[in-house]
């Protein structure tokens, strides 16, 4: 192998890479459609037949957009990294230049969302930071341990 040449893509890498492919288009239609609010999705008859008050039931529609932004980033952050697009053979420059495009695409969201005019609250900035903040230390712990001696 020489020195410019990059290492084998394995099933792992082609696996994230297949879920990174479907999970953006997706997550940008959600980002980007005006109007659209998954919290209108949840089952509220079944929750209240569980016997959950509609208080409950309330305040989880108004935040549920905070565990959207946290998952989606966190599972972009893994997605990313695993698919080995970036710095495929320098584990850490991977996992930190992942971190890198999750956060601009999570800064370019909010200013498309501006002028499409959905509604633009800056933090959501801090909950999309918040996931890729656990997945990079998820992905460091894993790394360290993973590594011989």
């Amino acid at each position: 192998m020489s020195r410019y040449s990059q290492p084998k893509t394995g099933l792992r890498a082609w696996t994230a890479r297949v879920l990174l492919g479907l999970l953006t288009p997706l997550a940008a239609f959600v980002a980007f459609t005006p109007g659209l609010n998954l919290a209108h999705y949840t089952p509220n008859k079944t929750m209240r037949g569980l016997g959950i008050s509609y208080e409950y039931i309330l305040a989880y529609e108004q935040h549920f957009h905070i565990g959207v932004h946290i998952l989606v980033a966190f599972v972009l952050t893994i997605l990313i990294s695993g698919s080995r697009l970036f710095c495929s053979r320098y584990p850490t420059a991977r996992i930190l230049c992942s971190a890198g495009t999750v956060l601009v695409m999570a800064v370019a969201a909010e200013f498309v969302q501006a002028k499409i005019g959905r509604n633009v609250e800056y933090q959501d900035l801090l909950f999309g930071i918040s996931g890729i903040a656990v997945a990079v230390a998820i992905l460091l712990v894993l790394r360290r341990h993973s590594e011989p001696g």
